[in-house]
């Protein structure tokens, strides 16, 4: 009797850190989905050679395997939104991770983060990437029951090698400009919504309403995480991803 074919399932790391970010919550994903780890370019292992939004989704898209799940954390989230918009046939379902559909404070916006915030992280990437990530790291599990554990387990992703100093501050400027709220009410696949209750750096709000406008989102939360929930307890992140998926369309 054959076993039944795994559901392909693509993960997307957000910005700064790069598909290393995975490791932990592979072994609770691979007995159930067919995983692929994107990267973006300019990250440890893949060329720099996508300098807009649009040239990055094409990169990214001609990894994702055809019907796949599509899960974006953070920045790569945002991407991941634009990805489906792009080649909606491609993918299957929409998995948003402690991300936004505007990262910035503003313009209607309150579950933002203030300017200031991505022009010093720009201004500091400028000098010299390396010192940046080792807080970037910390600032983002602040509020977590397990930030010391989560941050050990990051340090390894923020020392050498690292994204290239471009492709830092291309995410930075993304991560200004992108304002993808007319979007989400036109994305018509399934999504799920997985958000950390503590997150500091994407307000639980934003998760709130990216649930409520997407046309199939359903929302997760996940008390005492911050911005890295699939760290915070891989066990229980990849159960909601699992009973989601188990629910769609084969």
């Amino acid at each position: 009797m054959n076993s039944p074919t795994k559901r392909p399932l693509a993960l997307l790391h957000g910005w700064g850190l790069d598909s290393r970010v995975w490791e932990a919550l592979l072994p609770h994903l691979t007995p159930h989905f067919s995983v692929t780890r994107l990267q973006l370019p300019g990250y440890p292992g893949r060329p720099d050679g996508a300098d807009s939004v649009a040239a990055t989704v094409d990169a990214l898209l001609a990894d994702v395997p055809e019907g796949a799940l599509l899960l974006g954390w953070s920045l790569g989230g945002q991407l991941a939104q634009l990805m489906v918009a792009r080649a909606p046939k491609r993918i299957a379902g929409l998995v948003l991770v402690a991300t936004s559909p505007r990262f910035l404070a503003g313009n209607g916006w309150n579950a933002g983060q203030p300017a200031s915030l991505l022009g010093g992280f720009s201004a500091a990437v400028g000098l010299a990437p390396g010192p940046v990530l080792p807080r970037f790291a910390t600032l983002m599990n602040q509020g977590d029951s397990l930030a010391k554990d989560i941050n050990r387990q990051l340090a390894p992703l923020t020392k050498a090698p690292l994204a290239e100093k471009a492709a830092l501050l291309r995410g930075l400027d993304w991560l200004r400009d992108l304002d993808l709220r007319p979007l989400a009410p036109k994305l018509p696949h399934p999504a799920l919504v997985i958000h950390g209750e503590a997150d500091p750096l994407m307000p639980v709000e934003a998760a709130r309403w990216l649930a409520a406008q997407l046309p199939h989102g359903q929302l997760q939360l996940m008390a005492e995480a911050a911005h890295t929930p699939f760290l915070h307890d891989p066990a229980a992140f990849a159960g909601h991803l699992q009973a989601w998926a188990e629910g769609l369309p084969a």
